[in-house]
């Protein structure tokens, strides 16, 4: 009878300092069941224990997939920013810390990685859970890896390895031509197959420097150098691609003079060639109806080259090769200052989609330094 009285006793006194503490924890619960990351992205996830005075809020973070996704001790969930790649047979894969390949499917927007493994009672999905300190109670939390904003490996340029080749799009298929070592082989490459295919060499001389643009369904490219034991040779020539003849035909040369690292692009059914080595600014039309070439106004920041060039709309834009950054109005024939690009870059590269541009790559203006930051501007 005495120690069930002091049994008794100690059972009261427990209760009534768990009852001082807080009350036993009932349940643990994500304020979202399902987040949406891109690679290189993190966000805060939110664990609610239950009740509100739960006497031990301690939680526990685990991932599923923790060569993926990460999760810390206090929540904050990050995609790694991976490299996904694709291989001949079209099967996208990654490769982990341990240099292991990981294959990865994707559907619609986003990836999945193929060999996911399940917690009990969440998705196969890769997952956060959460749990309390005893671990009587967790809760699931699925990851949705966006593929918008990810970059993703497609194959090897066929041609091998090189510097200073030009490129441009006709349609649906991409195009690279010429390179440095006086390089003419000329390959198609086609996004839905992710293959590489040569095409008929380039008829001119081989070079590299040169600029390229297509209007309709031709593709164009000329200038540039050809370099030997004697120097550099500047050239003037220009050159369209048929793609449905698979040939080229030589046009009217290049009205400026000869040079290299200029700028090229397109606006409507006209073609731009300008600036170049070294620190021109003279700017020209091309109309391949008419097969001419027109004079039009010196570009506005001076004599420069290895900037970029590209057309958002009835408007071209020329800029880096410095920090500088022009529009081209083709209907008033003038240019207008934008705003700057961050910081002084040269031999970048510049693109347009819809009504976007983008620079990204290249080297500092003050130093050797080799870029891989990548910019989106807005008109």
């Amino acid at each position: 009878m005495k120690y069930i009285v002091i049994n008794l006793i100690a059972v009261v006194i427990f209760l009534t300092v768990a009852c001082l503490k807080g009350e036993f924890v009932t349940g643990v619960s994500f304020d979202l069941n399902e987040v949406t990351l891109s690679p290189g992205e993190s966000m805060d996830l939110k664990a609610t224990v239950m009740p509100d005075n739960a006497n031990d809020k301690t939680l526990y973070w685990e991932s599923n997939h923790p060569d993926l996704i990460n999760v810390d001790k206090n929540g904050r969930v990050t995609v790694l920013n991976i490299i996904i790649h694709i291989d001949n047979n079209g099967l996208y894969y990654y490769h982990d810390n341990s240099g292991v390949r990981r294959n990865i499917s994707r559907e619609g927007n986003y990836y999945y990685p193929s060999d996911v493994s399940s917690f009990y009672g969440s998705s196969a999905l890769p997952s956060i859970r959460v749990s309390t300190k005893a671990g009587e109670y967790d809760a699931f939390c699925s990851v949705k890896i966006d593929i918008l904003d990810s970059w993703v490996q497609k194959a090897n340029f066929a041609g091998g390895n090189r510097t200073g080749a030009v490129g441009f799009a006709i349609g649906d298929k991409g195009y690279i031509v010429t390179g440095e070592g006086n390089r003419k082989d000329f390959w198609e490459y086609d996004p839905v197959s992710n293959r590489w295919t040569q095409k008929a060499d380039f008829a001119g001389e081989g070079r590299s420097g040169a600029v390229g643009f297509a209007v309709g369904n031709k593709g164009y490219i000329g200038t540039g150098f050809v370099s030997n034991s004697n120097g550099n040779r500047y050239l003037q020539d220009f050159w369209e691609y048929d793609p449905a003849l698979n040939r080229w035909t030589q046009k009217a040369d290049f009205a400026g003079e000869g040079r290299r690292d200029a700028v090229g692009f397109a606006i409507g059914n006209k073609g731009y060639v300008g600036t170049g080595y070294s620190s021109y600014q003279d700017f020209w039309e091309y109309d391949p109806v008419s097969n001419r070439w027109t004079q039009k106004a010196d570009f506005a920041g001076g004599g420069r080259s290895s900037a970029v060039g590209f057309a958002i709309g009835n408007k071209g834009y020329v800029g880096t090769g410095g920090r500088d950054f022009w529009e081209y109005d083709p209907a008033s024939n003038s240019w207008i200052r934008k705003a700057n690009f961050t910081g002084g870059r040269y031999n970048a590269v510049g693109f347009s989609i819809g009504n976007k541009g983008y620079v990204g790559t290249g080297s500092s203006s003050s130093s050797s330094t080799n870029h891989q930051d990548f910019w989106e501007f807005t008109p």
